[in-house]
């Protein structure tokens, strides 16, 4: 009698995922992902394009990326779109106009020097629009180039106004005579540096001359005191000498 050979093992039966589970879950809509350190970093990674330098500003320095500025900063107006969405991630309205206010009045003290006040005046304008960008135009394309060259002599232009209205006009009277319609604001600031310098020695001089003077005018009353006092001191003899001579005329 021969045996019967065991049958195979049965196999589970596979339920489906969705009936071992319950119903699926729906799925996200993708207008409304949750914004994950990935997707930050695939937006402002570093790559090919362009990047906007460190903003140093009121709250902070940090890094802002724009990818696509210089395909779209065409022109002054598509730039100042710009510029105003940046600065207000960091500065509110008030703020923005407040320091707008102490640039515009900006003016040189007294007892100021004219690096410190070049120094305030260029924090100000970076606070306020931001600092300049700076590219390698070795490898920038040539209509970034054309674009940074007339943005920065944009920026130069409003600087040096605030700049020549604020000096002291001991100073500016001589930096008039010594710029001429094509100089740069880097150039002007150079040139204020050394009329400061020149005033600053003139001044020195003048001094020094008017101390002579007063100094020369003292020895000359000294010596005019001195023969005085000699003349007094002859007139006084001579009247006694007098009294005298009158004493023995007497009978």
């Amino acid at each position: 009698m021969t045996s019967t050979p065991p049958p195979p093992p049965t196999a589970p039966i596979q339920i489906p995922l969705n009936q071992q589970q319950g119903p699926r879950a729906p799925s996200p809509d993708p207008n409304n992902v949750p914004l994950t350190k990935s997707h930050l970093r695939e937006l402002y990674s570093q790559d090919e394009r362009k990047s906007i330098p460190v903003y140093k500003g009121k709250r902070g320095d940090q890094l802002i990326n724009n990818c696509d500025y210089i395909d779209h900063a065409a022109d002054k107006e598509d730039y100042d779109a710009w510029e105003k969405a940046i600065i207000s991630r960091f500065l509110t309205e008030t703020e923005i106009e407040n320091l707008k206010k102490q640039l515009n009045e900006l003016k040189q003290m007294p007892d100021q020097s004219t690096q410190t006040y070049v120094s305030r005046l260029n924090h100000l304008y970076d606070i306020i629009h931001g600092k300049e960008i700076v590219l390698d135009e070795t490898i920038a394309p040539p209509e970034a180039v054309v674009l940074a060259r007339s943005l920065r002599k944009i920026r130069g232009e409003a600087k040096q106004k605030i700049l020549l209205k604020g000096l002291l006009p001991k100073i500016v009277q001589a930096v008039w005579t010594r710029i001429n319609v094509n100089s740069h604001y880097e150039d002007v600031c150079e040139i204020v540096y050394a009329a400061e310098t020149i005033v600053n020695r003139m001044e020195q001089n003048e001094e020094k001359s008017l101390k002579a003077t007063i100094a020369g005018i003292s020895a000359h009353e000294d010596e005019q005191d001195v023969e005085l006092q000699r003349q007094k001191n002859k007139l006084s003899k001579l009247e006694k000498q007098l009294a005298g001579l009158n004493i023995e005329q007497r009978p």
